[in-house]
């Protein structure tokens, strides 16, 4: 089972996801579908079978990461590892 469900003391560090390589290929040759589209946030399913495209979004939540989350400007990364 490589599923990655929301289970206590389940970890995601080191988790490697199945297919890759196919993966990042596919999402290569998408990228010059629409050219003029310079960044895309692909929503993307693993399955059984392989790699399928669920949607490409040009609008999406990059903001986030960018946010401090008090005086010290730690940032959000150590909450969100915290959650893994």
């Amino acid at each position: 089972n490589k599923s990655m469900e929301n289970v206590p003391g389940k970890n995601a560090i080191g988790y490697q996801l199945p297919y890759w390589e196919g993966l990042v290929a596919a999402v290569k040759r998408a990228a010059y579908v629409v050219p003029e589209i310079s960044i895309v946030a692909w929503d993307i399913a693993i399955t059984e079978d392989g790699v399928d495209f669920v949607e490409g979004n040009e609008s999406f939540g990059s903001v986030i990461m960018q946010l401090y989350s008090g005086h010290d400007e730690a940032g959000l990364k150590p909450r969100l590892l915290s959650m893994l």
